[in-house]
C-alpha cells in the first residue's frame, strides 16, 4: 500500500482500538458506526450534547469512553515511534498514483468488516455454528469474456491484463 499521512495511520490505529473495544463488549462494530463514533469522541466541532450522549449510549454498553480515549494515540506519537523505534521515513510520493488499487483495497475491506460483523452476530446468536473458527476469503475476480480464465483484481492489476491470450495490446 502506498504511503499514509500519519493523520491517516493514527486514525485507523485508533479506530481499531475503538473496534476492538465494541467486540469485547457486544457492541455493534460496522465502519459507519466507527467512523461516525469516532468523530464524536475525536472531532473538534462536535457540541459537548452530543459527546456527552455517546459517552452515555457506551456507559450503557459497559464501555468507559475515558480508558478507551486514553488508549488513542495521535500524530506526533506515531511520529515519534516511526522515526525513532523503526527508524522509518516517509518517502516522497512519485507523481504516478495508485489511487485506484488502493480504493479496490479499501472496498475490499470496508466488505470484509460488514461480512465479519455479520458473521460475528449469527455466531453469538448459534445461528452458524463454529462461525468464529472459521476463515473468511474475501477476494474480488475478474473474468476474461472469452474464456474460462478468472484472475483476481490484484493479479491483474500486478500483471496488467486479465488474460494473456485475449488482452488488448
Amino acid at each position: 500500500m502506498g504511503p499514509a499521512g500519519l493523520r491517516t495511520l493514527s486514525e485507523w490505529f485508533n479506530k481499531q482500538v475503538l473496534k476492538t473495544v465494541y467486540r469485547d463488549h457486544g457492541r455493534s462494530d460496522s465502519s459507519v458506526r466507527l467512523d461516525s463514533d469516532y468523530e464524536v469522541l475525536q472531532g473538534d466541532d462536535i457540541p459537548d450534547h452530543k459527546r456527552a450522549e455517546l459517552r452515555s449510549e457506551l456507559a450503557d454498553d459497559d464501555i468507559d469512553s475515558e480508558t478507551t480515549t486514553k488508549q488513542f494515540i495521535g500524530k506526533s506519537t506515531l511520529s515519534r515511534h516511526l522515526k525513532d523505534c523503526l527508524d522509518a521515513s516517509k518517502d516522497t510520493p512519485t507523481s504516478e498514483t495508485e489511487w485506484e488499487i488502493n480504493r479496490v483495497r479499501i472496498a475490499t475491506n470496508t466488505y470484509r468488516s460488514h461480512l465479519e460483523s455479520a458473521l460475528q452476530s449469527l455466531g453469538n446468536k448459534s445461528r452458524i455454528s463454529g462461525v468464529e473458527c472459521a476463515e473468511l476469503q474475501v477476494q474480488s475476480y475478474l473474468s476474461c469474456p472469452e474464456c474460462p480464465t478468472r484472475v483476481t483484481v490484484e493479479q491483474a492489476y500486478e500483471q496488467g491484463y486479465v488474460c494473456a491470450d485475449h488482452r488488448d495490446d
